[in-house]
């Protein structure tokens, strides 16, 4: 009877001790939040957090939920009441509003004596933040998709490029199947909106082919758009 109540309480003492030690590390910002511009082919950010323990600890490892994020902190060993700096770089690539990835720090505390008093063994510990990247898409392009149904006339359709606010933008870099397709860009100065205009040279055989943009921003940061050409 004794052994079996042994085996039960030395896991418990054992979560107990991490669950503590996840309370002994603090991010400065529990839900951080970063506003980009979609242009923005990588966005640099920094994240603080801070050793609350009484003990050193050693940072091991900074990961993140998305291949689209890394990061590393500095320093690695942080003394008690000390900030450690996540540096971190997100690359947004073609996505658009609101997108969340999550950053988790690793490690362990120092098995050097503690404040209070006495020897303190080693412990793992693990904390997590949850960021918010906000993607502001300079422009609207609709529709995402042209399509011409098999064997009917190849007439012309368009795509819309509208900006968003007081941007100003220039498209360029135009690329397609000229063997299936041709093009024609119309700046409407006016409005600051631009046309794609694409026709098929024919709809006698099925397709299905992109046709890719770039969009400039007045500060000369770029992004390409892709739109699907159909024939079905």
């Amino acid at each position: 009877m004794t052994s079996r109540i042994l085996n039960c309480v030395v896991p418990l003492c054992m979560l107990a001790l991490t669950s503590a030690a996840f309370g002994q590390i603090k991010w400065a910002e529990e839900n951080p939040e970063f506003s980009i511009q979609a242009e923005d082919a990588s966005f640099n950010f920094k994240l603080n957090v801070q050793n609350t323990s009484d003990r050193d600890i050693q940072i091991t490892k900074v990961t993140a939920s998305c291949g689209c994020t890394l990061a590393a902190a500095e320093p690695s060993l942080v003394h008690p009441g000390d900030i450690a700096t996540i540096n971190g770089i997100y690359k947004p690539g073609n996505r658009t509003g609101m997108n969340f990835v999550t950053v988790t720090v690793s490690g362990r505390f120092d098995s050097n004596s503690s404040k209070l008093g006495g020897s303190v063994e080693k412990s793992d510990f693990a904390s997590s933040v949850k960021i918010k990247f906000n993607i502001a898409q300079s422009v609207s392009i609709k529709p995402g998709i042209l399509m011409w149904r098999k064997d009917a006339a190849p007439i012309a359709k368009h795509v819309s490029i509208v900006t968003k606010g007081q941007s100003t933008i220039r498209i360029a870099d135009i690329k397609l199947n000229d063997e299936l397709y041709s093009y024609e860009l119309i700046n409407e100065t006016a409005s600051g909106s631009f046309k794609i205009v694409v026709s098929p040279i024919s709809t006698q055989s099925f397709s299905r082919e992109t046709v890719s943009f770039q969009v400039v921003n007045d500060s000369g940061k770029a992004r390409t758009y892709y739109v699907q050409l159909i024939v079905r």
